[in-house]
């Protein structure tokens, strides 16, 4: 009986966990359809840009994290198949899910129904956008929903290009590639400038869509097709995140800030026991790093004690926001420095972090600023460093000749000077021997 009750009770256990993991929210996804359609059956001429556009922002949604339908861009889709695709995507998302709608292609408006049409493949069918798409995704998300158009908006005889629509679900953004009644320039300049900068780290979506517009304010031969966007979202959205950048003060002598685009990012005496992380933006960051340097109390060089100069040292690590060490700074100066590096700040490093706007990786480049670093321990010996390695040469040099006069000259002196030495020297000597002091 106690075995029974004990398998009921584990029963009830798992079926609980059970019940309370399939009840779990699903982390929120951020999901992409992306459609280009360049082969119109009746149209001769192809957009071969509209293939390429459609594919690159499918990589580039990919790369800033979006589910993208199909995993790649659905190009030149029959009405049937287009209509399958939207419906797909609209299955797939959930309730707290980003959405977002990408079409390349003709599009149209129709004066008789005051609605939005994108066209197929077949050139004469298509699908309504107010109702077959935006509507439906409306249903499914609170979240952000963002539809972006690069479509030709010129009227035709007995139809206009897209308008706005009559009215968007809440917290949704469309984002137009021309102006109404304008046509597209291809190749797209309205896709190229959004790639260029879509997955730029912390830029805001109304950012992106402003850089974009005025590319063409700049652009005389493009002035015409005025990009614009109808609703709005109501909140934030980043394709990309920001990215940061973490400090950790190991050691400073006295005092070491850290400068980050001019901003104070790090201060020792003010807190050095945790990383601190600093927003970058896209592109190139200023750093720098100053250190204050005072004199202190040294009552054995003074008497009866007294302040003189003292050296300094630092030790700083940087972190990416994966928590990798990016680079290890470390300087510092023995003894008596000069003036300049005593008793007020100065510049001990500076230099530049990278964010690449494609990646976001994180590069950060610094250069020491002090070129006279080398302690009293660690100076360089000029014996050591130059004398010693003239005096290895000219020993390696010498040595052979040295053993070849040697070799020359021994039988010389033996047979020539010896014998000369010899007649020189001993009537000499007997002249000494006889003479008595």
């Amino acid at each position: 009986m106690k075995r029974q009750q004990i398998f009921s009770l584990w029963c009830v256990v798992f079926f609980l966990c059970l019940s309370i993991t399939y009840n779990l929210p699903a982390h929120a996804a951020r999901r992409a359809l992306v459609i280009g359609i360049s082969k119109y059956d009746n149209d001769k001429d192809e957009l071969v840009e509209v293939r390429n556009d459609a594919k690159s922002v499918a990589d580039a949604l990919k790369n800033v994290g979006f589910i993208v339908a199909g995993d790649k861009a659905q190009l030149d889709l029959k009405e049937g198949d287009l209509k399958a695709k939207i419906t797909d995507f609209i299955g797939s998302i959930q309730p707290d899910d980003t959405a977002l709608f990408y079409f390349s292609g003709h599009g149209i408006e129709s004066q008789l129904l005051g609605e939005n049409f994108l066209i197929s493949a077949e050139g004469n069918s298509a699908v309504q956008l107010e109702l077959d798409v935006l509507d439906k995704i409306g249903e499914k998300t609170s979240a952000p929903k963002i539809v972006i158009l690069d479509t030709c908006r010129k009227p035709s005889s007995k139809e206009e290009g897209l308008l706005k629509p009559k009215a968007l679900p809440l917290n949704s953004i469309i984002a137009y590639g021309s102006a109404p009644q304008r046509s597209i320039v291809y190749p797209s300049q309205y896709t190229k400038t959004l790639l260029d900068h879509l997955q730029e780290p912390g830029l805001e979506i109304t950012g992106l869509l402003r850089i974009t517009k005025e590319h063409f304010i700049t652009q005389s031969e493009l002035l015409s097709q005025q990009p614009n966007e109808f609703g709005g979202l109501t909140e934030k959205f980043y394709f990309r995140q920001a990215v940061g950048i973490s400090t950790q003060i190991n050691t400073a002598d006295d005092n070491l800030t850290v400068y980050i685009n001019g901003e104070i990012q790090r201060n020792y005496s003010t807190d050095h026991s945790t990383r601190i992380r600093t927003l970058l933006k896209s592109g190139q960051n200023d750093i720098k790093i100053v250190v204050y340097n005072r004199d202190s109390f040294t009552p054995n060089k003074v008497q009866g004690g007294g302040h003189q100069k003292e050296g300094w040292n630092y030790n700083v690590d940087f972190f990416n926001d994966n928590g990798e060490l990016i680079e290890k700074i470390t300087d510092g100066e023995d003894g008596e420095p000069p003036d300049d590096r005593f008793g007020k700040d100065f510049v001990a490093a500076h230099g530049t972090i990278f964010v690449d706007p494609k990646s976001a990786k994180v590069t950060l480049n610094l250069s020491k600023t002090i070129s006279n670093r080398a302690t009293k321990s660690d100076k360089p010996n000029v014996l050591e460093t130059v004398a010693k390695p003239v005096v290895e040469v000219v020993k390696t040099v010498a040595e052979p000749v040295v053993e070849v006069v040697k070799t020359v000259a021994e039988p010389v002196v033996n047979t020539v000077v010896k014998p000369v030495v010899n007649i020189v020297v001993t009537p000499v000597k007997k002249i000494f021997k006889k003479m008595h002091f």
